[in-house]
């Protein structure tokens, strides 16, 4: 597990353009602390900071880096690794970090902004707006692939879609049958619905 999310993040840097500063500075942190061991890393506290990577990825516009975060928040649905304990602090600038471990229901100061601490479930809700976010974008790879995570998100037994979140995935595979132009996704966007 650890070594797809390291090579992951290896694929996602390599990938990335020099403009996105806060996503390589990310990457190129997780790298350095692994140092090539994969024992060394926490199974409680590595998934926080690559959820932030691959949240990063697919808020980057690039296709490319798109396209490998969706397929790692597929691997990482469909294998139920979204479900683990621990929480993302989410910044007053909407920015969210790695909480390790902190009661879900308590507020923190943070660089002086109040932070709140989100549960698992919340990280669901900011998993599906980031794949979303994904659909404007007009590449058949990208569109394939927030079809895929969307699916595996809703229909998946260890992860809970609902409310505001169900409604965003559903608007997303509509967008995507909108504004697709290729008849493959067309269908699978249908079919999803």
């Amino acid at each position: 597990m650890e070594a797809f999310l390291l090579k992951t993040v290896s694929s996602i840097r390599s990938a990335s353009s020099s403009r996105n500063v806060e996503l390589n500075a990310k990457c190129d942190e997780i790298v350095a602390g692994s140092g090539g061991k994969f024992a060394s890393q926490q199974k409680g506290n590595f998934h926080d900071k690559y959820f932030t990577v691959i949240r990063l990825g697919c808020e980057s516009r690039q296709a490319a880096v798109m396209e490998i975060s969706l397929d790692a928040l597929h691997y990482l649905i469909e294998h139920g690794f979204m479900q683990e304990a621990g929480g993302i602090e989410v910044k007053s600038g909407g920015q969210a970090e790695s909480a390790d471990g902190a009661d879900p229901q308590t507020e923190s100061k943070s660089e002086g902004a109040l932070a709140t601490v989100l549960s698992p479930v919340e990280r669901v809700d900011l998993m599906i707006e980031a794949v979303s976010k994904c659909s404007d974008d007009f590449d058949d790879k990208v569109q394939l692939q927030v079809l895929k995570v969307l699916l595996t998100a809703v229909t998946s037994n260890q992860l809970e879609t609902h409310g505001a979140s169900l409604l965003l995935a559903v608007r997303a595979c509509f967008h995507v049958h909108l504004i697709s132009k290729n008849v493959v996704i067309k269908t699978t966007a249908k079919a999803a619905l």
